[in-house]
């Protein structure tokens, strides 16, 4: 839920990554196979639309969304301790997926895709 967060304040009139109900069920079936099917390719089209912001803030922003995705518990941020530390927050955080705060958006994809197909 975090990444979702992340993703929604840091895209300009970001709208939801699905139709919900108000109780924030999914509400379009096609949604749902997405998510149960396609979700690493559709998280990467999402965090790119954060990557493609202009300024340093936006790159940690992008990667700390990927971190917070990931879709093995063990991935994640453990703790809100550990969101605090990332450089989002914090000037000398680390970065989880991007190398580089000049890194581009096919190189983060690409290495997410790639440690995403990692069986860990």
């Amino acid at each position: 839920m975090a990444g979702i967060l992340v993703f929604k304040l840091a895209v300009l009139d970001s709208a939801s990554m699905w139709l919900s109900s108000e109780a924030d069920n999914i509400v379009e079936p096609s949604d749902l196979r997405t998510l149960a099917y396609y979700w690493e390719l559709h998280k990467l089209d999402k965090v790119g639309r954060i990557m493609r912001s202009k300024g340093p803030k936006w790159v940690a922003a992008a990667d700390l969304s990927l971190w917070c995705l990931q879709t093995k518990l063990e991935r994640r941020p453990q703790s809100f301790a550990d969101v605090r530390e990332h450089r989002l927050f914090k000037p000398g955080g680390q970065l989880r997926f991007v190398s580089t705060i000049g890194t581009t958006v096919a190189a983060v994809v690409s290495f997410a895709a790639a440690f995403d197909s990692l069986d860990r």
